[in-house]
C-alpha cells in the first residue's frame, strides 16, 4: 500500500543520508474518495495496492514537508521528474514512466532526451520483507 511503501522508502533511503520527498495525486488524501475506492476493493473492482491504507500517516508526511501532494487534474509523475532533475536526484520507482516519455513528445518535448535521464537517474527496487533493496547495478550519475 501507498504509506507503508513510502515509511519504508523514507526510512531507508533516509537514513543513508539522502533527502527523500513522495509526490502523490492529492485524491489519495480525500477521506471520501478513499473511502468509496476501498468500497469498490473490496467488491473486486478496483486493485487494493492503489488505496492508502493510513490517510493520517500521509498527512504527517505532507505537514513535515516529506509528501508533496500534486492537483488531482495534473500527472504526477511530471513534478517527480521535474524535482529530480531540478535538485540532481534520482527517481526510486519501478515506474518504467513510458506513458510520461510519450506526454514529453506530445508537447513536442525531446523524448530521446527524456528517456536517456530516466535511464541514468531511475532506481528500481524491491522488497525483502520489510527491507528496501534498491537495484544493486544502479549506478549515480556523475
Amino acid at each position: 500500500h501507498v504509506p507503508d511503501m513510502y515509511t519504508h522508502w523514507y526510512t531507508c533511503i533516509h537514513q543513508a543520508g539522502h533527502r527523500v520527498v513522495g509526490f502523490l495525486p492529492e485524491f489519495h488524501l480525500n477521506y471520501d474518495k478513499v473511502g468509496s475506492t476501498k468500497r469498490a476493493a473490496e467488491l473486486g473492482l478496483r486493485d487494493p495496492k492503489q488505496i492508502p491504507d493510513d490517510v493520517p500517516l500521509l498527512r504527517r508526511l505532507e505537514e513535515a514537508g516529506l509528501l508533496v501532494l500534486t492537483p488531482p487534474q495534473d500527472y504526477d509523475d511530471s513534478y517527480c521528474i521535474s524535482y529530480a532533475k531540478q535538485h540532481g536526484g534520482c527517481v526510486l520507482s519501478n515506474d518504467m514512466y513510458r506513458d510520461h516519455v510519450e506526454a514529453v513528445g506530445k508537447r513536442g518535448g525531446d523524448k530521446q532526451a527524456t528517456k536517456q535521464w530516466l535511464r541514468t537517474h531511475l532506481i528500481s527496487f524491491t522488497f525483502l520483507c520489510d527491507e528496501l533493496l534498491p537495484n544493486p547495478d544502479f549506478v549515480f550519475p556523475t
